[in-house]
């Protein structure tokens, strides 16, 4: 994982953190500036110097604290090549003002001048601390000149020069070497410098004064293939665009001395090589070769590397990102800090005081790299406090993680409310379904309704004809009373009460088609309840939507089993009417039985009148009568 922290994201999370309190020791051993005091602890990158002008590149700082700068020779000749930064950020000429003036001509005054300081280190021995410095003797990086190329070491103690390494450029170097990083092992009386323009190392020793030339443009030393660097802005008033390809550059030696880490320049990938290695001068550079170690990538070009000793943590300068990557023991690559001012920033130093200096050239701003220098290019000299940092970083990863934690309450927040979008939809779904439902029951209360109406109907019109044939029937009975008087009119009453009988009967069956009906239309009422129920019950889980819809249905519900209660009792009465209408035409039947009877029985009176009449003939004229069989006389209940 590769964190980013910008310097105001970092000041931010470390004030929330709280883990300042470790490092006021720390902080407060910085030096007697109160000032510097109040910056570094309320500031995550403390600014200790600005230069509009000179490009700060190479940086040490003591044990006491006392840091040194380097400023090269780029578009112009600089105030001073070294210098000594004050407390108030005053860059004052080191180790004097004499080896700080050059008259930029080659030969004797060379021999006394610094040309074009490039890097610092500095070294802890017995007999004291030393500061080194490597002059690439290349101003404006146009060539190398006589004398020029030099490594001087300096007594911390009396700021003395207390040795001067002379090299010589034909012999040693090639005519446009770029000296551009240093290491020494006092142990081993070994300095390690790189050449970023032809790709490689040279081991110097120090005791024998004799420099020698390795790896020289061995894939580690060179540029990484594809890799190249933009080295001025786009905009018109600058010119076209160029690109810088360089090699090894950022150096640094294990705190055992028994290995050299380096990096190119315009490249991305670490490597290390052991220097009992390179400084066996019997080995050649095949089996030399063998015995580099790529580290893997680190994902930006870089020019200064520094170790923190005491976590085992590699720092370095990543050009392309403005920023301070570290590498961890385990291999991995963070961003320790970046800032808007670290524009090209070179060179890394730790100090005692746990805090890490580094500088910002903006180098690719000036010429001779860029076509034209441009003129915002300032440089700095800035410090960060690695408790801040760690604190920062550990503030960074919860943040993170906070930022997880709330992308992925976002994305249940979401897929809530998708499921919560998805139950709208559904219950929209079931209110219509609901609806439909409800528009069902509707319609079966309506049919129910017009049964009932037509239930009315039939139930009048079976009371009409039943008052009808009751009065038809009593007719008949008068009738067939009255024909029991007179013969011809029992005759006519029996002949309309079987009228009467045969009109009863078909309004009996009338009344049985109404009925009939009126049971088929309850039973499709019965059946659009018997849907409405069903479809009540399946959407009773429906969401509070529906509720409203589903209450309006169990109204109707209720409303259509009033309905059939109702069709059930016009049911009950229609059949009361029924069997009366059943008994009315018992009745008749019986009415027609009697007239039948009372047929019979005027019958026999004429009989009767007629034997009277014989009667009287044979009482007038016995011998003249004629026999006359009498038939039996029917009576009642035959």
């Amino acid at each position: 994982m590769h964190k980013l922290l910008t310097t105001a994201t970092a000041l931010a999370l470390t004030a929330l953190v709280g883990c300042g309190t470790s490092s006021m020791s720390r902080v407060d051993a910085l030096g007697s500036d109160s000032q510097s005091r109040a910056l570094s602890q309320n500031q995550l990158v403390v600014e200790l110097a600005s230069f509009d002008a000179d490009s700060p590149s190479g940086i040490a700082v003591s044990t006491e604290g006392r840091v040194f700068v380097t400023f090269p020779w780029l578009d112009q000749q600089p105030s001073a090549a070294v210098a000594e930064l004050t407390p108030q950020g005053d860059a004052v000429p080191y180790p004097n003002t004499a080896w700080n003036e050059w008259d930029a001509k080659p030969g004797p005054s060379a021999l006394r001048a610094i040309v074009s300081a490039q890097a610092l280190t500095i070294t802890r021995e017995t007999d004291g601390e030393f500061l080194w410095i490597l002059d690439s003797g290349n101003p404006r990086e146009h060539g190398v000149v006589v004398a020029g190329p030099k490594l001087f070491k300096i007594d911390l103690a009396d700021d003395t020069v207390a040795q001067v390494f002379y090299f010589d450029h034909q012999r040693d170097f090639a005519a446009d070497s770029v000296l551009s990083d240093v290491r020494v092992d006092p142990l081993r009386h070994t300095a390690y410098i790189s050449d970023a323009r032809r790709g490689g190392v040279y081991v110097v020793d120090l005791k024998q004064r004799e420099t020698r030339a390795v790896l020289v443009a061995h894939e580690s030393t060179r540029p990484d293939p594809g890799v190249s660097l933009p080295v001025t802005p786009t905009s018109a008033d600058v010119g076209s665009p160029d690109t810088l390809r360089s090699g090894v550059a950022g150096r640094e030696l294990s705190a055992d001395g028994q290995h050299l880490y380096y990096h190119a320049l315009a490249g991305r990938t670490l490597h290390r090589v052991p220097t009992a290695v390179l400084r066996d001068p019997q080995l050649g550079p095949q089996d030399l070769a063998s015995r580099v170690e790529n580290l893997g990538i680190t994902g930006s070009a870089m020019d200064g590397l520094a170790f923190n000793h005491d976590e085992g943590d590699l720092f370095i300068t990543a050009l392309e990102h403005n920023a301070v990557f570290v590498r961890r023991t385990n291999g991995d690559i963070e961003t320790l800090l970046a800032d808007e001012r670290l524009r090209w920033p070179d060179s890394l130093a730790l100090a005692g005081d746990g805090y890490l200096y580094l500088t910002a050239s903006a180098r690719y701003l000036k010429q001779p790299i860029a076509q034209r220098s441009v003129a915002e290019a300032k440089g700095y000299v800035l410090k960060a406090s690695l408790d801040y940092l760690a604190c920062a970083a550990v503030a960074a990863k919860e943040a993170e993680e906070a930022r997880a934690a709330a992308a992925e309450s976002q994305q249940l927040a979401a897929e809530a409310a998708e499921r919560v979008a998805v139950a709208q939809r559904l219950a929209e779904e079931e209110a219509k379904v609901a609806e439909a439902a409800l528009q069902q029951v509707a319609r079966a209360a309506q049919a129910v309704t017009v049964s009932q109406f037509e239930l009315a109907a039939a139930e009048e019109h079976a009371a009409d004809r039943f008052v009808a044939q009751k009065h038809a029937a009593a007719q008949a009975q008068a009738d067939a009373q009255e024909a029991a008087w007179q013969a011809d009119a029992s005759v006519q009453a029996a002949a309309q009460a079987k009228e009467a009988a045969r009109i009863a009967a078909l309004r009996a069956a009338e009344a049985q088609e109404a009925l009939a009906l009126a049971e088929a239309r309850t039973a499709v009422a019965d059946q659009s309840e018997a849907q409405a129920r069903l479809s009540a019950l399946a959407h009773q889980q429906a969401v509070k939507a529906a509720a409203d819809a589903w209450s309006d249905a169990q109204e109707a519900k209720q409303f259509a089993s009033r309905m059939q209660d109702a069709a059930e009792a016009h049911q009950a009465r229609a059949q009361v009417a029924a069997d009366a209408w059943r008994a009315e035409a018992g009745y008749a039947q019986e009415f027609v039985a009697a007239a039948e009877r009372a047929q019979r029985l005027a019958e026999i009176a004429e009989r009767s009148y007629k034997d009277a009449q014989l009667a009287e003939v044979r009482n007038a004229n016995p011998a003249g009568a004629e026999t006359y069989e009498l038939a039996d006389v029917p009576t009642d209940g035959q």
